[in-house]
């Protein structure tokens, strides 16, 4: 597929972006973190939590909590072990500064916390987590995340289940750099599956199944964030309107989030939107996800209020279908490419470039294949400028299939 004069450029995910300024460094980095974070071994020996000197027991009945702390905090830079059973545990671990938590499968060890308003793991810098699942009480409260970060660094959470937290599963409030949070399970949490907050850079989030959260699937605010191969879906309950998208991206003002990589994903049945960027964004890369049942749009890229930016993003090879409202709809965005899409039977119009909320500028909509749309197969707003259509089909949908009302700078 051409995308305008877009050069192609193949990397470790099969993404060949090279449109805009820093997307091609972008790439680069994704090719090479993801592979390293992988290649990274524990430097030392393992410790058994079970052993007499710790005294851990697995047998769902006994409050570990002691046993389990003296056990990472004799773990330093080592794999602290934790053999199959489940491992009560009534307050939340800490001092896990570059240690390993180990389980022997992630459907075998359970780490589970009885008091519905703590944390499980605090989220310190080189901790990593793998094949174990940590499990909360099921009970909604504010503290009650499973893992809690904060200006976080080289952070790991591999292969794990997270379930059944009162808030968010994995926490990295702001200023989190460099986490890996791969190849997990997270499920039926009372708010966001994967939180990275403002100024948040350098994350992957991989192929995670992330479902039945109430709030955001994957929501990350930040720049050089990759976000890939995840499926995403049943987020957020009817009706609630406010934070129920499946992954959302951006930084709030005056903060710009900056060249992140959305590859890749499955989205589907969200209260909301299936992908959004918000507020603040500009570089931004969207290519092939799969969005589809959702109650708001597919694909949203969002200028929120006077002091919002949504620029320079490109959105190509994508599948929008049987999304309650827009296919993919750009509003107030301003040079940005939407390219060899599919929208397929979505309940407003198929690509929409919208000015309602401010004007719409220099955008290029091309190659892209639109049927069965309620509305209108690509749709631009009166207000927007200099929109460049060409090449794209649209066909079978209800009004036109190409409605342009603003001052376009090229034509079907």
């Amino acid at each position: 597929m051409r995308f305008g004069m877009a050069a192609k450029r193949r990397v470790a995910v099969g993404v060949f972006w090279k449109a805009m300024p820093g997307v091609a460094v972008l790439l680069l980095l994704l090719g090479d973190g993801v592979g390293q974070e992988r290649d990274e071994r524990p430097a030392s020996g393992w410790i058994d939590v079970t052993e007499p000197r710790f005294g851990a027991a697995g047998d769902g009945k006994t409050d570990n909590t002691a046993a389990i702390q003296r056990a990472i905090d004799a773990g330093k830079g080592t794999v602290v072990y934790f053999p199959a059973g489940t491992y009560l545990f009534s307050e939340s671990l800490m001092n896990t500064e570059g240690v390993t938590l180990q389980g022997a499968d992630r459907e075998a060890t359970v780490l589970q916390m009885t008091d519905p308003d703590a944390y499980g793991i605090s989220m310190a810098s080189g901790l990593r987590v793998r094949s174990l699942t940590l499990r909360g009480s099921g009970t909604p409260s504010p503290r009650a995340h499973g893992f809690n970060g904060g200006n976080t660094v080289g952070a790991v959470s591999e292969d794990c289940i997270i379930e059944e937290w009162g808030a968010v599963a994995i926490l990295g409030a702001d200023n989190s750099h460099r986490n890996v949070v791969r190849n997990n399970e997270i499920r039926n949490n009372a708010h966001e599956g994967v939180y990275f907050g403002t100024g948040s850079d350098d994350n992957v989030i991989e192929g995670n199944h992330i479902h039945h959260c109430l709030k955001n699937g994957i929501d990350i605010n930040g720049s050089r964030n990759r976000v890939l191969f995840n499926r995403v879906h049943d987020i957020g309950a009817a009706g609630d309107t406010v934070d129920t998208v499946g992954i959302m991206a951006g930084n709030p003002p005056p903060d710009i989030a900056t060249d992140n990589l959305i590859h890749g994903n499955t989205v589907s049945n969200c209260a909301t939107h299936g992908i959004i960027l918000w507020a603040v964004s500009k570089y931004t890369v969207i290519t092939d996800n799969i969005v589809f049942d959702n109650a708001g749009y597919g694909i949203f890229l969002e200028k929120l209020g006077a002091e919002g930016m949504c620029a320079h993003h490109i959105v190509g090879q994508n599948v929008a279908r049987d999304n309650a409202g827009y296919g993919i709809i750009l509003e107030a965005a301003v040079d940005c490419v939407v390219s060899g899409n599919q929208t397929i039977g979505n309940g407003k119009d198929g690509i929409a470039i919208d000015s309602t909320n401010g004007p719409a500028a220099r955008n290029v909509v091309t190659g892209n294949v639109s049927r069965g749309i309620t509305r209108h197969g690509v749709y631009v707003s009166a207000g927007s400028l200099e929109t460049v259509l060409s090449g794209n089909s649209a066909s079978d949908n209800g009004e036109r299939d190409v409605e342009d009302g603003g001052s376009g700078a090229g034509r079907e």
